[in-house]
C-alpha cells in the first residue's frame, strides 16, 4: 500500500525539464556526443604526445568540446533512468534521486575529464622549481590530460541507447 502510494505520487509529480533517454532531444544530443567523443579519442593522445599548448584553433575547438561535456554533465541531472521494482521497470523522475544517481556514479570521472590540465602545465613551467622535479611534474600533468578519454566510456552508453532504439523501432 505505501509503496503503491509512493509510485502514484511519483507518477503525478510534475516532470517538466526532465529528459527521457529515448526522447528526440536525447537522440540528437547522443549523435553530437558521438562526434565529440570520436574527436576526443583521436586528438587527445596526439596532443599529449606531440603538441604543446598554444592558443590556436585547436585550443578553441577543445574549449568548445569542453562546453559540450559541461552541458552533458548538466543534462545528466535531468535525465531519467530506469530501475526494476517487483519485476516492473520504473522510470525515476525524482530530481533528488536523479542527482544522487549521477553524483554517486560517473560525476567524478566526468569532472576530472574536463579539468583544463594544460593550464596546470603552465603553472608547473612558470614556477621556481627546476630540473628533474619540474620535468616529472610536467610529464605527470600531460599524462593526466588523457583523463579526457574517460569521456569515451560514454560511447558505450550511447551505443546501448542506440541499440535499444533500434530494437524498439524494429519490433
Amino acid at each position: 500500500p505505501h509503496n503503491q502510494a509512493a509510485l502514484i505520487r511519483d507518477a503525478l509529480l510534475r516532470s517538466s525539464f526532465l529528459l527521457h533517454p529515448n526522447g528526440r532531444y536525447m537522440k540528437v544530443w547522443d549523435m553530437l556526443m558521438g562526434i565529440v567523443l570520436v574527436f576526443t579519442a583521436i586528438m587527445t593522445p596526439y596532443e599529449v604526445a606531440f603538441l604543446t599548448m598554444r592558443y590556436d584553433i585547436l585550443y578553441f575547438i577543445n574549449r568548445l568540446v569542453d562546453c559540450v561535456f559541461i552541458k552533458d554533465m548538466i543534462l545528466q541531472f535531468f535525465l531519467k533512468f530506469s530501475r526494476y521494482e517487483s519485476r516492473k521497470e520504473i522510470w525515476v523522475r525524482n530530481r533528488k534521486e536523479l542527482a544522487m544517481h549521477y553524483l554517486k556514479g560517473k560525476f567524478v570521472i566526468d569532472l576530472l575529464a574536463i579539468l583544463p590540465w594544460e593550464h596546470l602545465d603552465d603553472l608547473a613551467v612558470s614556477g621556481d622549481s627546476k630540473g628533474l622535479r619540474t620535468f616529472k611534474l610536467l610529464r605527470l600533468l600531460r599524462v593526466l590530460r588523457i583523463l579526457r578519454l574517460a569521456q569515451v566510456y560514454k560511447a558505450s552508453k550511447l551505443v546501448n541507447r542506440w541499440k535499444n532504439r533500434m530494437s524498439v523501432n524494429s519490433g
